[in-house]
């Protein structure tokens, strides 16, 4: 199965991504995503200062 990911991955790369965007939409935050790479870096920053207090779901990413 990982080979399988891994080629439509690499050979069919808007396809994986779109089922996988598909799938895992939840897991993403869009509007610090659109905002760009300042409000990224802003939202990690946000987050590692939780220390502790940060959710398994954030601790993740």
């Amino acid at each position: 199965m990982a080979v399988r990911i891994a080629y439509f991955k690499v050979h069919h790369a808007l396809l994986y991504y779109s089922a996988y965007f598909t799938v895992r939409a939840e897991d993403f935050d869009i509007e610090a995503m659109v905002r760009g790479s300042q409000a990224v870096k802003a939202k990690v920053e946000e987050i590692n200062s939780k220390g502790l207090d940060a959710s398994p779901k954030e601790k993740i990413h």
